[in-house]
């Protein structure tokens, strides 16, 4: 599956937040996670991530890693090509 990891942070967290991403990522940060994508915004200091997994405990354990520090929002995504059969659904719906 599929997931986007939408994360907001406070202009105080930043210098710790980017010193325990970069520990992180040096241990393998996303695990049995596959990063998929990641996007940053920081003067908004926003930031998304897009990983693919099976596990659901493995992406939770992940953010538990940070999240004294960032607020997380965890959405289950699907590819242009595999939204198709759930629009269909929805327009016969409405």
């Amino acid at each position: 599956m599929l997931f986007a990891i939408t994360a907001s942070y406070e202009s105080g967290n930043i210098g710790a937040l980017v010193k325990r991403f970069v520990e992180e990522t040096e241990k393998g940060e996303f695990g049995d996670m596959k990063l998929v994508a990641r996007y940053h915004s920081p003067l908004t200091k926003w930031a998304c991530v897009v990983v693919e997994t099976e596990s659901v405990e493995s992406l939770q354990l992940w953010g538990v890693k940070f999240c004294d520090l960032v607020d997380f929002e965890i959405h289950p995504v699907v590819r242009d090509d595999e939204v198709g059969p759930v629009v269909d659904a929805l327009v016969a719906r409405h």
